[in-house]
């Protein structure tokens, strides 16, 4: 079975579906389709599947991704903050005020609500972190053909990503309306894509799947505790509003077609300190369907042509040719040059910008910030 540039006998489509956390467990089988020679054609993901698959789409070995995760702060990831060691004397000194912003502003003679609770800022700079600063705009290009699913604000239909600013794109497919601003995309404003298609295997049959291996961790509508949170309250509403595509989706599935569902009871969507159980759970469920998964296993030395292929279509760290900024109302351009440490001629440190930007955003002088490769 040969992959990229000729003819595949029967291309597999990887649909990974949303679910808040429990979509870690989805890590767990890609762990298993690795172990077991199971190449994939292309990935289409929804919210947190978005999250995951555009991971591995872009070049990251399932093999590396629990560490990354298991280090994550997911407090402070949701948290209007930036890290103890960036913030001025003056903001160390409120460490006791909540970290999230309820301001009301004016507009005129009326008092506005804020239009979302949870700042963009940490999510930003960790998914930049997972797929890096590449300046690949269409997602065919990536080492896998990516597409990640949201729903348009305004018109309520579904918007399929393929391409764009990659990160953006992942943060628009799990924006929980109320809860994370809309995002800007192509013009149409666009949240969670639950809402339109929670498990997309009419995406991925159409992008480059004969057979679809479908993960699904879509968090029950019906849960026995009651809300806690307002955060719990929207992923609630967004439960009972993706129940029935998900059942219209799996109806679609064919005899040559895999279903993944991990065992996740007990787990919610927001239990991110789960993360090891959750991986776990994702391994399970994949050994347990080996014996429809095997289908699509290719010999060693197939694997090993498509793994390469895979590996060498990852983007290299590329070298700073410029560094431009976008025109700033308030805050001194002059100054924030100096606060970035990234130097033309050389190859971009990732971590040295990331430091850069956490440090120059802990001014309090922005409302977001970020950087992004031209195409």
């Amino acid at each position: 079975m040969l992959w990229w540039g000729q003819v595949q006998a029967a291309g597999v489509a990887l649909v990974l579906s949303g679910g808040g956390a429990r979509g870690i467990s989805e890590v767990g089988v890609l762990q298993v389709l690795e172990e077991h020679r199971i190449p994939v054609s292309c990935v289409v993901g929804t919210s947190m599947g978005a999250i995951v698959g555009a991971a591995y789409a872009a070049g990251m070995d399932p093999e590396s991704m629990p560490a990354v995760l298991t280090g994550v702060d997911w407090y402070n990831m949701f948290a209007n903050r930036s890290p103890r060691r960036f913030l001025p004397y003056g903001v160390k000194q409120d460490d006791w005020q909540t970290d999230f912003d309820f301001t009301l502003h004016l507009q005129g003679w009326s008092v506005l609500p804020p239009v979302h609770l949870i700042n963009v800022q940490n999510i930003d700079m960790f998914f930049r972190q997972l797929v890096g600063y590449s300046p690949i705009m269409s997602f065919d290009d990536l080492p896998l053909p990516f597409r990640a699913i949201a729903t348009d604000l305004n018109h309520g239909g579904m918007v399929v990503m393929d391409h764009g600013d990659l990160p953006l794109v992942m943060r628009a497919s799990m924006t929980v309306p109320g809860a994370f601003p809309p995002v800007d995309y192509q013009g149409r404003l666009v949240v969670d894509g639950g809402l339109a298609d929670n498990l997309p295997i009419d995406v991925g049959r159409h992008l480059c799947g004969q057979a679809v291996i479908a993960v699904d961790v879509t968090t029950p509508s019906v849960e026995d505790k009651q809300p806690g949170s307002i955060l719990e309250v929207a992923q609630q509403v967004i439960n009972q509003a993706l129940q029935q595509n998900v059942r219209q989706q799996k109806a679609s599935l064919q005899p040559i077609d895999t279903l993944i569902v991990p065992d996740l009871k007990g787990i919610g969507s927001f239990d991110f300190d789960q993360t090891a159980l959750l991986i776990q759970r994702g391994r399970q469920a994949a050994e347990a369907a080996l014996g429809q998964l095997r289908r699509y296993q290719v010999s060693e030395q197939d694997y090993r042509i498509w793994k390469e292929q895979w590996q060498s279509r990852i983007v290299q760290v590329p070298r700073v040719a410029n560094v431009i900024l976008s025109p700033l109302k308030r805050a001194n351009t002059r100054i924030v040059m100096s606060q970035l440490d990234v130097h033309t001629g050389t190859a971009l440190n990732m971590l040295a910008l990331q430091e850069s930007i956490a440090r120059i955003y802990a001014r309090g002088d922005f409302e977001h910030l970020s950087a992004h490769s031209p195409c």
